[in-house]
């Protein structure tokens, strides 16, 4: 059973709320930092914590009986970057197909779970599998390689830009 999940980013905040048929069903927000997050979808609730200030994994803890169900290992490259969500026994795998990381899949195997397409205040999820966690861990890991990428733009567009303002006032 296909579902499809919209989301809308609040203008200016780290917030984010989750609609299935123009129907609220969850919210989502991160820290300025993007070292936590916390989201609600469907009345389930979970943070994700980063380990560390330099660590690249981050717990899922599950807020109803506050135990960590899960881990998220973010592999941050130049152009490539990947994920893998692993709760319980399970693998998941979360790369992207667009370089800004605008269109992104999270696979189980050959089994594609979750598939997103987003910008920067709205986006869409095409959901496989029904679980609130994958879904939610989706987002976190969508939003820390986005705003790392607007960064590494911001950087590499910066000098440029700011050279040609330069020569243009003289």
């Amino acid at each position: 059973m296909n579902i499809t999940l919209a989301w809308e980013k609040t203008l200016f905040l780290n917030r984010f709320t989750f609609f299935i048929k123009n129907e609220k069903v969850g919210r989502y927000r991160y820290g300025f930092l993007k070292d936590n997050a916390e989201g609600t979808l469907l009345k389930h609730r979970f943070k994700f914590k980063k380990r560390g200030w330099f660590k690249s994994t981050t717990d899922i803890i599950d807020l109803s009986s506050s135990q960590v169900v899960g881990t998220i290992d973010l592999n941050k490259g130049l152009l490539k970057n990947k994920a893998t969500v692993k709760l319980g026994n399970k693998v998941y795998h979360w790369n992207h197909s667009s370089v800004w990381t605008s269109k992104w899949e999270l696979t189980e195997g050959s089994e594609t779970r979750v598939k997103g397409k987003t910008n920067r205040l709205r986006g869409l999820y095409e959901v496989s599998d029904g679980n609130v966690v994958l879904i939610l861990s989706s987002m976190y890991i969508s939003r820390n390689f986005k705003d790392s990428n607007n960064l590494f733009t911001l950087i590499i567009a910066a000098p440029p830009v700011l050279k040609f303002i330069f020569n243009l006032l003289g």
